[in-house]
């Protein structure tokens, strides 16, 4: 009869021992190394400024500290440095004088992030990520360069575009004008992440973006202000 072979594979899956439930993920500790793309955006538009270029290799390394809040759900956050770079260009008018110049900055923060992130599935899985950043400003270094263009009328049009250029960092010198920028950088961050498990340590994969809300420059009517894309790679223990 048919019914004997079932019988038989029912009772030697009674007998086959199952493996016991995954436990509640613990908290999980780890860190994280980006490459971003990052400039500071300038604001104020009722005079001559620098132009900036769209966006300039920086990088950031740090600490992570992962606590679940549930099934689906878990805080992120940690403590990692942040440099950001940029470039920008102005004519400047002196008389009958016209000189192109190049302004070169490099600014460094400590930065603590506090991050919700949404997993969509297992450990293998997307995620959403979202929330906040508190960051120090350590360092700032800038560099002018001035070279003539021509002589004759003031320029109609005192603003130009910013050459494109590949280099990581800038060159620049090491000016400290601390005082001139206001020490705290709060920034809104979100993006998408993938997580793998690697024999139970994830490796993790994230697209940020991070949107400063402070203006930095402390002196005049300028507004500058924080902006990167964020490409990072980490691991969690």
């Amino acid at each position: 009869m048919r019914t004997k072979p079932l019988i038989a594979f029912a009772a030697l899956m009674l007998l086959v021992p199952r493996s016991a439930p995954a436990g509640p993920e613990r908290p999980r500790l780890g860190f994280d190394a980006g490459f971003d793309y990052a400039r500071v955006e300038d604001l104020e538009t009722s005079g001559p400024t620098f132009a900036t270029s769209p966006f300039r290799p920086a990088w950031s390394l740090g600490a992570v500290c992962e606590v679940p809040l549930g099934r689906s759900l878990a805080l992120a956050t940690g403590v990692r440095y942040l440099a950001i770079a940029n470039r920008g260009r102005i004519v400047l008018v002196s008389g009958s004088d016209a000189y192109d110049a190049t302004l070169r900055s490099s600014w460094s923060y400590l930065g603590v992030p506090v991050l919700l992130e949404w997993r969509l599935g297992p450990a293998s899985a997307p995620f959403l990520v979202g929330g906040g950043e508190c960051a120090c400003l350590l360092d700032v270094r800038q560099r002018i360069d001035l070279s003539s263009l021509r002589s004759g009328p003031v320029l109609a049009d005192p603003r130009v575009a910013a050459a494109p250029a590949a280099a990581i960092f800038e060159s620049v010198s090491p000016t400290h004008p601390l005082d001139l920028y206001h020490r705290l950088d709060v920034a809104l961050v979100g993006g998408v992440g993938y997580r793998m498990a690697l024999r139970s340590h994830p490796v993790v994969a994230q697209l940020r973006y991070r949107h400063g809300l402070v203006n930095l420059v402390k002196i005049g009517p300028l507004d500058e202000r924080t902006r990167a894309l964020e490409l990072l790679a980490g691991w969690r223990w």
